[in-house]
């Protein structure tokens, strides 16, 4: 009989056991599964911050953007023109032995002895770069590629100024005013060392307006994709 207790003990037992450990995987179970949505949570929220932040660096781009799209512009049929310019006057100078001024050189020379150069505002580019999170990748690739353009486009415009400084400027420095465009000589102008100096600048120049060409293209692009993705997000 006491047996029989003791059996039906011990049954209940084992089983209050093992609902207790049912209980107790459950709870566990509960808890990891709230860990994990409080994760997720925070994940979520985390990049919702980052691509609101990273919006807001998109906003500050786009006005640095615009900004340096107007120090461009006014140039841009310049550089179209320039290294036609050069050819047209070296041609020029081959074709005829000047012995005074005319109206075509005054022309040709106050053309190409413009000199542009280029240094950009880049301190928001330059955070976009540094802070971006991927959230948007066709956005972060072309912006790489304005700021190499632009960085391209500062060295080469500063060479050019260089040369025309130490080759062009400085070699017809006594020939002609500068301040007025009056040319009192051309004893210079028609030397064959003058030529080849203009032939250098020529292929600076060739170099100089394909650059630019791409550099303010690149930066209408960019400023395209961000109006874009500002109106998405």
């Amino acid at each position: 009989m006491f047996r029989i207790f003791r059996n039906l003990r011990h049954k209940k037992t084992l089983e209050r056991s093992k609902s207790y450990f049912l209980y107790a995987i459950g709870e566990i179970i509960l808890v990891v599964i709230g860990i994990l949505i409080a994760l997720y949570l925070n994940t979520r929220k985390e990049e919702f911050q980052e691509k609101q932040n990273e919006i807001v660096l998109l906003e500050k781009l786009k006005e640095e953007n615009l900004y340096n799209i107007d120090l461009l512009k006014d140039n841009e049929d310049y550089h179209q023109k320039v290294p036609e310019m050069f050819y047209s006057l070296v041609d020029y100078l081959s074709e005829n032995r000047l012995d005074s001024i005319t109206d075509s050189l005054a022309y040709y020379l106050n053309e190409t002895m413009k000199t542009p150069a280029y240094s950009f505002s880049q301190g928001n580019l330059n955070n976009y770069i540094v802070s971006q999170k991927n959230n948007f990748p066709e956005i972060n690739r072309e912006v790489i590629y304005l700021k190499n353009l632009q960085d391209d486009l500062n060295v080469i415009s500063n060479k050019s100024v260089d040369l025309k400084l130490e080759d062009f400027y400085k070699f017809i420095n006594n020939d002609i005013d500068f301040y007025t465009g009056e040319i009192y000589s051309t004893k210079t102008i028609n030397s064959v060392a003058f030529r080849n100096n203009i032939f250098l600048m020529q292929s600076v120049e060739e170099e100089l307006a394909k650059i630019f060409g791409l550099t303010i293209g690149q930066m209408r692009k960019v400023d395209s994709l961000i109006v874009r993705t500002l109106k998405e997000n």
